[in-house]
């Protein structure tokens, strides 16, 4: 048997996520919230015993962002059927990506989720000009609809990696980018493997003191909530002002540090 390709295996890791979080609703017998177009189950889980989410990283270029995103309009092109996301405030991330980019003005960006390239668009046009952006996926950009073009990687100011950032040898390969960065956005499947992998990557490198962040997506899915109450690095979830499905910062500045880790 000839064994599938990292593009092939990606697929299928999402096709069966897809699949388990369906037969996870009809199990547990959850039907459509009235008027929600979208929905996944969670869990609601007390604060008082997660010490990190107590000693919330400084607020002040934080609540920043906040009142940047909710002034922000993200100018897209109509046609195409997800552009109307850009503008959902809250409830999307992108106004509230935008606003930490505008307000930490980073020079070295990764973006850990390229897919139609609606997260790299907006760090492409809120980022410095002088910023270098690196987006990594198991598929190419333009395999998709995409939100990029060919002139949005002119220049090598937006490069894409068809990389796994949580196989280790990828991860080794990459740790000088990554030690570099100071913001990284991490919006990959969600499927399990992938971020406990990477978060375990990111806890066990040596990364040198410096300011650092890392932005999570989709906190609040039930794949994720083990991650994120893993993460004993101070951190805020930021859901209200961000995704609906979670928004999760944490400050990486002196490294990441997981309990049990």
């Amino acid at each position: 048997m000839v064994p599938p390709t990292l593009s092939e295996a990606h697929v299928v890791a999402a096709n069966w996520s897809k699949w388990r979080e369906a037969i996870g609703r009809r199990a547990l017998g959850l039907k459509r919230p009235v008027g929600a177009s979208d929905w996944r189950p969670s869990v609601i889980a007390s604060l008082e015993d997660d010490p990190a989410s107590q000693h919330p990283p400084e607020l002040g270029w934080i609540l920043g962002a906040v009142a940047r995103a909710a002034g922000l309009s993200l100018g897209e092109p109509a046609e195409r059927s997800d552009s109307r996301f850009f503008n959902v405030f809250p409830g999307e991330h992108y106004r509230l990506l935008a606003g930490v980019l505008q307000q930490l003005q980073p020079q070295l960006v990764l973006d850990i989720g390229t897919y139609t390239g609606m997260s790299a668009r907006v760090i492409c046009d809120h980022s410095p000009a002088t910023a270098r952006i690196h987006s990594f996926d198991l598929l190419p950009w333009n395999s998709f609809a995409s939100h990029l073009n060919p002139a949005d990687f002119q220049g090598q100011r937006l490069q894409q990696h068809l990389e796994n950032l949580a196989d280790p040898t990828v991860f080794q390969r990459f740790l000088p980018l990554v030690d570099q960065a100071d913001l990284i956005f991490c919006d990959a499947p969600k499927d399990g493997v992938f971020e406990p992998a990477f978060l375990a990557l990111l806890a066990s490198a040596p990364l040198s003191a410096r300011p650092r962040w890392l932005l999570l997506d989709d906190i609040r899915f039930l794949q994720m909530v083990n991650c994120w109450r893993s993460i004993a690095s101070p951190k805020l979830d930021l859901t209200s002002f961000g995704h609906w499905s979670g928004t999760g910062l944490v400050d990486i500045s002196q490294g990441l540090r997981l309990h049990g880790a």
